[in-house]
């Protein structure tokens, strides 16, 4: 059985997974001639076998500190905006001395002056705010978290987890499921 979709319940109120082969052939003869297999007996199975996974310290540690690399990537790309708007700021000022020294020399009517140095003092707050706002944002992202701690704190969540979560856990998780003849059952994360 390749593919299996949760099928319809019998007379007694169990449900039952089948291949999604058989169910989709219509009107030409099935390919899988696998039988339904009882949902609630694969899906303990399951998730007594993800959860040897996600309780397993050493999984758990590889991912937390693949979750925290990423975080260091995004916070190479905070950098370059950051230099970029100091750059921004930069000829903003230039602009805003160019402005100063026409009006001075009289080149620039004051009415004029005071049009072109409001426009650059809002283009300077506009880039200041975005700079607070992405400083702000990297001291969220760079607090000193170690890899050890995030994995502790991560398998104490996955223990709490309640049974209303475990299936939106399971659909995050898993991929595909493969029953092989009511023998053996393959899950591919």
């Amino acid at each position: 059985m390749q593919l299996v979709i949760l099928y319809g319940s019998n007379k007694y109120g169990h449900y039952y997974y089948r291949c999604i082969e058989r169910l989709r052939s219509h009107p030409f003869p099935a390919r899988c001639t696998s039988s339904g297999v009882n949902a609630g007996i694969l899906d303990s199975v399951v998730w007594n076998e993800l959860k040897k996974k996600l309780f397993d310290y050493s999984i758990m540690k590889k991912y937390a500190g693949k979750w925290l690399k990423s975080l260091l990537r995004i916070s190479s790309e905070d950098m370059l905006e950051e230099q970029r708007l100091l750059e921004m700021i930069k000829k903003v000022e230039e602009e805003e001395t160019r402005y100063s020294k026409a009006y001075g020399v009289d080149t620039l009517e004051f009415d004029q002056f005071q049009s072109l140095m409001k426009d650059t003092k809002k283009r300077k707050l506009s880039y200041n705010k975005q700079l607070d706002d992405l400083a702000s944002k990297s001291a969220e992202i760079n607090s000193e978290v170690e890899i050890d701690e995030l994995a502790d704190e991560t398998m104490s969540v996955a223990k709490s987890i309640d049974f209303t979560d475990k299936f939106k856990v399971i659909r995050d998780i898993i991929d595909k499921v493969t029953i092989s003849n009511r023998r053996g059952v393959k899950v591919g994360i």
